[in-house]
């Protein structure tokens, strides 16, 4: 993280002892050797009984033999080297003059560290056969050296690196994290007029320290967690290789680089799964609280779940006050920051905007009528430019009509909360009319997520190239140079979309499949809860985030639909 956030040029420190490469805040000088030796010297002196085996790692420890180290040396070495002969093109694309790429940078001092760590983990599988050739001496057996109780922090932090590893390895292909046309109401508005302020306010002493990459690898750090938090606390350590296949296979990394806050749906839902399966943990309810907090649509979604697996948890009642004390905290949370602003108020103010804006794409004639019986109504005057705006897809109208029609957006709100409401009046009649548009987008939604939706170029002349140059004027020529703004990435992702979509179906059977089968026989197997949670929180996040909000491919990425386990053994 620290390599992605520096900013400051390059150069040499000397010192009285060594000389050491710094770039702003970068590898810390002393990281030698001998300190990788401190697993050998514990595997050496419980072998000769001097410390007992230790309850925990033993296994490990015995498994660090010589050929394993050298493997992961030889690995680290590669990469290492591939960074520098990259840097090195680079250089050699400028005529080995004037280089200024903060990319080249970055990626030149990770390259420098892992050919240190390489070196520093082949010494360490050099001396490691010395520290095991004495005979064993009996065991000790009465030294306690049981580690505290901090379990995930210490257990998972190896899980956690490489998952964060992974998932930032999406963005640094990209060459920039992915970016879309509101990202800054996430990456530093605080609080954003059109959106829960809570990300926002919670990025901002990131953004402003590393820019979108800060935003880049908090998230994904805080992704990494929830997929450890789910590893240590509900798989008990097991099923590691299904996890990893999951991230890869779902796009994970995607949306977890990306300046959005699609993924906290995901690490949210996490969170409520560990509290559903009886392994509460602090850190699950944290994770709930913000991610409910982080995105307004996913208060129905997270409620309407919890309230779904209600009655199959055993402990209902500490169940569910757990839950409401972790909704409660996503309100506090959202009133927090909006007194940031001044303002003591939970909502955005634009929640009608969404929703007529669906009403108009799904049902167009409901506009029609309304001008019928009063042709005084704001949206009358421009009726069909208007019905032609909603043509294009269910949000095409809230940001066309706001740039278009005069309205700020309590006035917006106040007109298109009129048209909700007229399109209601003839309930329960008009019930069949939303109910048939309902099921219809949710059925798309659930069933066709294109993979390749929100990575769409964006030039110069975007929105995006704009707020950049407002926010952070520095990275408008790294991310005009990304793969997303060359129009690659979203080739790219256009050819995946349907093995994505072959994909979620065959997840989505395999749940299916696994939750009828083996409930009855496995109802305490956490796989088996798992296949039925993804289930109930896939299809409730395609009927709220559809009809609320739109059709649109990077809600349901953030469900569970794309994650697949082995649920047999």
């Amino acid at each position: 993280m620290t390599v992605l956030l520096f900013r400051a040029p390059c150069g040499w420190a000397a010192s009285a002892l060594k000389q050491d490469l710094y770039c702003g805040l970068p590898v810390p000088a002393g990281g030698r050797a001998e300190r990788h030796l401190l697993a050998p010297v514990r595997r050496y002196a419980s072998r000769q009984g001097y410390l007992p085996r230790h309850q925990r790692y033993a296994t490990f420890l015995d498994n660090l033999t010589l050929e394993r180290l050298a493997l992961a040396a030889l690995v680290l070495f590669a990469a290492g080297c591939g960074g520098l002969v990259w840097c090195l093109i680079g250089w050699w694309g400028a005529f080995f003059g004037s280089f200024d790429s903060p990319m080249a940078t970055r990626l030149m001092a990770l390259s420098i560290t892992l050919l240190a760590a390489a070196t520093q983990i082949f010494l360490t599988a050099f001396l490691g056969p010395s520290w095991t050739s004495a005979k064993t001496r009996e065991p000790v057996t009465h030294v306690d050296t049981k580690l505290p109780a901090a379990e995930l922090a210490v257990s998972g932090v190896g899980l956690h690196g490489a998952r964060l590893r992974l998932l930032l390895l999406h963005p640094l292909i990209n060459g920039f994290p992915f970016l879309f046309p509101d990202f800054w109401g996430y990456s530093g508005a605080c609080p954003d007029e059109m959106r829960s302020p809570v990300l926002g306010c919670a990025m901002r002493p990131f953004t402003w320290i590393g820019g979108n990459w800060a935003y880049a690898a908090v998230q994904c750090a805080a992704t990494a967690f929830a997929m450890v938090l789910l590893w240590s606390r509900v798989l008990k350590r097991r099923h590691t290789g299904a996890l990893c296949a999951a991230l890869l296979a779902s796009g994970l990394g995607l949306f977890s680089g990306w300046v959005m806050a699609d993924v906290w749906t995901l690490t949210g839902l996490i969170g409520l799964f560990v509290i559903v399966s009886g392994h509460f943990h602090p850190a699950a309810a944290g994770l709930l609280a913000f991610a409910c907090g982080a995105h307004f649509g996913n208060f129905p979604t997270f409620g309407t779940v919890a309230l779904a697996m209600l009655p199959f948890v055993r402990e209902r009642a500490r169940y569910a006050a757990r839950v409401a004390g972790c909704f409660l905290s996503a309100i506090g949370l959202v009133v927090a920051m909006n007194l940031i602003g001044g303002q003591v108020k939970f909502g955005s103010g634009n929640g009608f905007v969404f929703v007529a804006a669906r009403v108009l794409h799904d049902m167009p004639e409901v506009l029609e009528l309304k001008c019928r019986e009063d042709p005084d109504f704001r949206l009358c005057q421009r009726k069909d430019e208007i019905l032609a705006w909603s043509a294009g897809n269910h949000q095409s109208f809230t940001w066309v009509g706001l740039y278009n029609l005069g309205l700020n957006w309590p006035e917006y709100n106040r007109v298109c909360r009129e048209l909700v409401l007229f399109s209601l009046r003839d309930f329960p009649r008009c019930l069949y009319a939303h109910a048939a548009a309902a099921a219809r987008n949710t059925w798309k939604l659930l069933l066709v997520p294109e993979l390749s939706n929100g990575f769409e170029p964006f030039g110069p002349d975007s929105f995006v190239a704009e707020d950049l140059r407002i926010a952070f004027p520095e990275e408008v020529a790294p991310y005009l140079s990304s793969r997303q703004a060359s129009g690659a990435l979203e080739r790219l992702l256009k050819k995946l979309d349907a093995p994505f979509i072959v994909l979620i179906w065959l997840s989505i059977a395999g749940c299916l499949f696994f939750a009828i089968t083996g409930w009855r026989r496995r109802r305490d197997d956490p796989l088996i809860q798992l296949a039925l949670f993804a289930l109930i929180a896939v299809a409730a996040n395609a009927f709220f985030m559809s009809n609320l909000s739109g059709v649109f491919g990077r809600y349901q990425r953030g469900s569970p639909s794309c994650w697949f386990f082995r649920p047999w053994r």
